[in-house]
């Protein structure tokens, strides 16, 4: 790919080809587009064996032009804004011109709670299993919509089984007992409907956690774009006609990549018998009535309770905020050079050209877990 002929800078760090980026090619400046299928490595080397696209900016552009567009999705997300001023003009009798583009271009993030048919699960979930040897009459897997999870939540979750039974659910099989802690801190049992197989299986809807709540599944990210392009010319005469080409892009973009930071009581590896990832019952924090539904499920089961007994907490920590990717781009190029025609079937030009593409990737929302497990094993009056 390349600009009047020339090579372009690429526009990623990360990728091993040389592709330049075409969004940040002045668009209203785009004369045409020429595809090159067969002879462009004997100009431009190996890596233009399958052919060269080159893109033709306009030379002698006159007048001012302002253009602009905005959309919005149906469901009132996605909005996007894109302005484009464009401004040139000849001198000199014609033989020299000068033209200017700016360009700004928004893409709004947008997220799956947002759209009717993604905000919630819909999947195949296991709700039969075949004796061995052999095979029964009831389907394995059926499809089932509104699907809650029974391993974790944004509140804080608690598994208060013993031995992963509590209750007894079709064809006999057994569930974990799941409470969900409310912003209040009390704790109150999960709802809706089960299904699946033991030890976890799921619940369909109720008031547990689906997963795409929020911005935890993030159909694409925010985009910035700032664009500045600078082209010139001037023909001393028709054999000696110097130029030059300028730009600068900067592109930022960030959007979900990884979800939350989350712990399900050995999430961190904290080792035994300490495992501060699972918090104490005189954990100050831990209200009353939340001690009280512990002990009696906990009792309920068979298992006794003190002050020491550490429970494993299910949850998704968006305090946190998401753990993201914000990247900045920017890319530079210029071009100085001098074309020129003669003997009436004779032409050349002879150009330097430069250009540098930067990338800063910041990776947000990242943990410091010695810290975390710090203040999740709260103690009041420590000895």
């Amino acid at each position: 790919v390349v600009v009047n002929g020339r090579r372009h800078v690429p526009g990623d760090v990360l990728s091993n080809g040389v592709s330049p980026d075409t969004n940040t090619f002045p668009t209203d400046l785009i004369e045409g587009v020429d595809v090159l299928t067969g002879g462009g490595s004997s100009i431009y080397g190996s890596d233009a064996i399958a052919g060269v696209v080159n893109f033709r900016l306009k030379q002698d552009y006159e007048g001012v032009q302002v253009r602009g567009q905005t959309g919005v999705s149906q469901y009132g997300d996605a909005d996007n804004q894109y302005i484009s001023v464009l401004a040139g003009t000849n001198f000199a009798e014609g033989r020299g011109n000068i033209a200017v583009n700016f360009e700004y271009a928004h893409q709004a993030d947008y997220y799956a709670s947002g759209r009717p048919r993604l905000r919630h699960v819909d999947n195949f979930v296991v709700v039969d299993s075949d004796p061995a040897p052999g095979f029964d009459t009831t389907p394995d897997r059926v499809f089932l919509k509104d699907i809650r999870s029974t391993t974790i939540s944004l509140g804080g979750m608690l598994n208060l089984a013993a031995g992963n039974t509590c209750g007894v659910g079709p064809n006999g099989t057994n569930y974990n007992c799941t409470f969900l802690f409310q912003p209040d801190g009390t704790l109150i049992p999960q709802t809706g409907q089960r299904v699946g197989l033991a030890p976890n299986g799921n619940f369909l809807g109720g008031n547990g956690y689906s997963g795409r709540e929020g911005k935890l599944v993030a159909l694409s990210p925010e985009l910035n774009r700032y664009s500045a392009n600078v082209l010139g010319h001037y023909e001393i005469s028709p054999a000696f006609v110097p130029f030059f080409e300028a730009k600068y892009v900067r592109t930022e973009a960030q959007g979900s990549q990884s979800g939350p930071f989350f712990s399900q009581g050995t999430t961190l590896g904290d080792p035994a018998p300490v495992n501060r990832e699972q918090f104490r019952l005189d954990n100050p924090y831990l209200t009353a009535q939340a001690r009280a539904v512990i002990v009696a499920a906990r009792a309920a089961n068979g298992q006794a309770s003190t002050d020491a007994t550490r429970i494993s907490l299910r949850r998704n920590w968006l305090d946190f905020g998401i753990r993201d990717e914000q990247i900045t781009r920017e890319t530079y190029r210029g071009v100085v050079g001098v074309r020129g025609d003669f003997n009436d079937d004779w032409n050349y030009e002879v150009s330097v050209n430069y250009g540098e593409h930067h990338e800063t990737n910041k990776i947000l929302g990242n943990v410091n877990v010695q810290r975390y497990l710090l203040a999740n094993d709260t103690v009041r009056d420590p000895v």
